[in-house]
């Protein structure tokens, strides 16, 4: 897939998030559900930092997630990506139990920070 279709691809699903949605277990998940569902467990992940790394945290990634469009950054792009195809992944597996529990995406607070930075 080169990277004009990644981009439309990615933006067409964040819009569908925004929209509509996604619909998972007789529940409705839209963009905010999927930031919550992403932010909560990279709290649990950095609670140790401490409170002000945690809200910048979660700042940046609504930060990169609400000012995406089609001149952000590749590296952007990727991380909506899989941030919401980690939260779908997730609900899935909380619904249907018949999968591995998906992996939490490794991205660190300085690459979060970085991207937002953009």
């Amino acid at each position: 897939m080169n990277n004009t279709n990644f981009k439309r691809d990615v933006l067409k699903k964040l819009e569908h998030l925004y929209n509509n949605g996604f619909n998972i277990g007789g529940n409705n998940y839209t963009i905010n559900k999927v930031i919550n569902i992403y932010v909560k467990i990279m709290k649990s992940k950095v609670e140790s930092l401490g409170q002000t790394y945690t809200n910048n945290m979660i700042k940046d990634i609504e930060n990169i997630i609400n000012n995406l469009d089609e001149n952000s950054p590749y590296d952007n792009l990727e991380f909506v990506n899989t941030i919401i195809n980690y939260c779908i992944k997730t609900l899935n597996f909380k619904y249907k139990k018949n999968d591995r529990e998906p992996m939490v995406p490794d991205y660190t607070i300085d690459e979060i920070r970085d991207m937002a930075k953009h």
